[in-house]
């Protein structure tokens, strides 16, 4: 006799898990994005608009590594690796003091990455 209460996952469906990774990307690059549109940056480092070229194009490239490297990250935590890309993308602004499109770019960047090897990562779980 079958349990009907058991439900297998289906390829394609997305776990709880990477789900809540795929909204909390989206939501800090939209922070990001909002942050910079209010205090916009004389120059970027890309066509106009910089306040918004910058961090998606960092975004976009640091999605696509944190998918390919995501087995780099597998031995630490996803809190720790979450805590460690929110404390690099506060300190971004301190360190390009000269360069805030600069900044702009490596917070989109270490907000892809880490949440692109999150992502990767709670999928790979769940298989």
């Amino acid at each position: 006799m079958t349990n009907h209460t058991d439900r297998r996952r289906v390829d394609g469906d997305i776990t709880f898990s990477a789900a809540a990774w795929i909204a909390i990307d989206l939501v800090a690059l939209g922070v990001l994005v909002l942050l910079l549109w209010i205090f916009q940056p004389e120059k970027g480092l890309l066509p106009e608009p910089s306040w918004l070229i910058d961090p998606v194009v960092g975004w976009l490239i640091g999605n696509v590594v944190g998918f390919v490297a995501f087995r780099a990250l597998l031995r630490i935590p996803p809190a720790a690796v979450a805590a460690a890309c929110l404390v690099l993308v506060a300190l971004s602004p301190v360190v390009f003091v000269k360069y805030p499109a600069m900044g702009a770019f490596f917070a989109g960047l270490v907000i892809g990455l880490g949440s692109g090897a999150l992502i990767h990562r709670a999928r790979v779980e769940q298989a």
